[in-house]
């Protein structure tokens, strides 16, 4: 930026800071923990341990940001976790209408406790009073958006906490960014020793989500692991394989989600070994859609990512397949 704006302005132009000189950044002064589980088969069960200890031991009415890495993972993280967590949960991300992300914005900022699954559509500028914690689930895009995450919590001069829940494979990015803080989390061994024994629970709430939104978390967490594939030593088949466990043994899905050959094409992943095809009408044109649910979800999930990254990137525009009356139609009228 400084490269850009010794072009643009005279020599001699002042430069103004907002921020008081003697405060320190906000993640010097926000304690930040990790949580490494062996599989993301035990993603839902570990964020379960994680945020009952976490709530057990806050000092005062815990309220707390949950980051998931797409839009349909977090409206299954809130599905999942609606009612047994012992707080009311929010939920914010790109799928929801603009309506409705305004009063989840405004109801979540008056509360004085609570939980809100959330996308990086709230990663930037967004201020909620008083978060005692911001857990990150899974990879964040790049460090900028950890950052922005963490940011949340600490402001006006509160405390805040900030945990990272990754997997082994997952794990690489505390060695990639040792800029940040991150210490291992206090409670981890006890999380980990946990796992079993709070498996039911979790269990049967997966097993009651609505299956459609497992499908579309299982596409969604698909196309976002991709962008990954290198830095976690995979292959596309070692990918799929991944994802299916996920579903499979992480979701209680019935059976490994149908893709269409479409989404499949978007992905990259033609020809996978391991990918199950819808095949048939796809059911979302069976209800009246003009596209199918899952390449609806991708697109906006990747749109939601890019606009985040700052890759000046436009969502491409809503497909409209009505057209309007002709001119002669409009005269007859």
């Amino acid at each position: 930026m400084q490269q850009v704006l010794s072009h643009v302005l005279r020599p001699d132009h002042a430069k103004v800071s907002t921020i008081d000189a003697s405060e320190p950044p906000t993640l010097d002064r926000v304690p930040q923990f990790s949580v490494v589980v062996p599989s993301v088969t035990d993603t839902f069960t570990s964020m379960y341990l994680l945020l009952q200890e976490e709530i057990k031991s806050t000092e005062g009415e815990p309220k707390i940001i949950v980051f998931g890495t797409t839009a349909k993972i977090v409206a299954l993280f809130a599905a999942v976790f609606r009612h047994n967590l012992g707080l009311e949960v929010f939920e914010l991300h790109s799928r929801l209408s603009q309506s409705a992300r305004t009063r989840t914005t405004d109801a979540f900022k008056s509360a004085t406790k609570g939980i809100m699954f959330a996308s990086d559509v709230i990663g930037r500028g967004m201020d909620f009073p008083n978060v005692s914690l911001v857990v990150q689930v899974g990879l964040p895009s790049d460090a900028d958006a950890y950052t922005h995450r963490v940011g949340r919590t600490a402001r006006a001069g509160k405390d805040g906490r900030a945990v990272i829940l990754l997997t082994d494979a997952e794990s690489f990015y505390l060695g990639t960014n040792p800029q940040f803080p991150i210490k291992t989390h206090p409670a981890s061994t006890q999380i980990k020793a946990s796992l079993d024994s709070a498996l039911p629970t979790v269990r049967a709430a997966l097993q009651s989500a609505d299956p459609m939104a497992k499908d579309k978390a299982y596409s969604a967490y698909l196309g976002f692991m991709k962008s990954f594939m290198n830095k976690l030593k995979l292959n596309p088949a070692g990918l799929v394989k991944m994802a299916n466990q996920f579903a499979l043994e992480g979701m209680y899905c019935t059976e490994v989600p149908k893709l269409q050959k479409k989404t499949v094409g978007m992905m990259g992943l033609k020809g996978t070994p391991g990918i199950s095809y819808a095949l048939g009408v796809p059911s979302a044109a069976m209800n009246g859609q003009a596209v199918s649910n899952q390449q609806v979800g991708y697109k906006n999930d990747r749109v939601e990512q890019a606009q985040h990254n700052g890759n000046k990137r436009r969502a491409p525009p809503a497909a409209n397949h009505e057209k309007g009356p002709s001119r002669r139609q409009r005269h007859q009228r």
